[in-house]
């Protein structure tokens, strides 16, 4: 998001209207963050898996959670709370 940044704090500065394709990209990465916090958040497995499947470049449900499996499985000293 562009920004000026002064004493005052961060000021965002507006993008004004968007092509409609380019904001339904933008929106759909912002979904997929919002739900990976809330999986985080949550330690939800099963939103983990939603997260995934919301990124238009999975295109498989079963790789998805095959691959998920793994990260949860590989990286369990870190993603241990997530059940």
């Amino acid at each position: 998001m562009p920004a000026t940044i002064d004493r005052r704090g961060i000021h965002g500065v507006s993008l004004g209207s968007l092509p409609k394709g380019f904001a339904g990209l933008l929106y759909n990465q912002v979904a997929i963050h919002d739900m990976t916090a809330e999986a985080v958040l949550s330690g939800s497995r099963k939103m983990v898996l939603q997260a995934m499947l919301v990124d238009p470049i999975v295109d498989r449900a079963d790789a998805a959670e095959a691959l998920l499996d793994t990260m949860l499985k590989v990286q369990k000293q870190y993603l241990g709370y997530i059940k």
